[in-house]
């Protein structure tokens, strides 16, 4: 998944504050020191670092400041689970804050980083017994909707 963060301040924060992503877990992205960062500087030079430090275990990703930010935009790339999973609680936390903002998702499919996948598979029969009338039932239920 690319995952795009816009961040706008009334004020300016000052450069060397970090923002902190936290609650993405269940990834296969390895940690690392430096996660790239896709910074978006269309209008003006990204206040954003090159990289980012991102831990799998908390699901955290830390991103520094390198100049002040008014209005910003950057995103990553991380490897969804195998397995599908419902949507996550995705928080930003700015350093020197003390406000934590749970980020606004969607619902259903809208929501933040689910993952489509099987919640329920089964299959079975409604007469085992040879040379018999036979209905085979599938059941397989989703974390996503899906649509016709």
């Amino acid at each position: 998944n690319t995952l795009t963060v816009s961040l706008e301040s009334l004020g300016s924060l000052p450069a060397a504050y970090s923002v902190t992503i936290s609650g993405l877990f269940n990834t296969r992205t390895s940690s690392t020191l430096q996660l790239p960062l896709v910074r978006n500087e269309s209008v003006s030079p990204s206040p954003f670092a090159a990289t980012g430090v991102w831990t799998q275990e908390s699901g955290d990703l830390i991103v520094y400041l390198s100049s002040p930010l008014r209005s910003a935009q950057f995103s990553f790339d991380l490897r969804n689970p195998l397995q599908g999973r419902d949507g996550l609680d995705v928080q930003v936390h700015i350093e020197g804050l003390l406000v934590k903002r749970i980020m606004q998702s969607g619902l259903g499919n809208s929501a933040a980083m689910l993952v489509a996948g099987l919640l329920l598979r089964s299959i079975g029969q409604s007469n085992p017994g040879m040379a018999s009338e036979n209905t085979i039932s599938v059941t397989l239920t989703t974390h996503a909707t899906l649509e016709p």
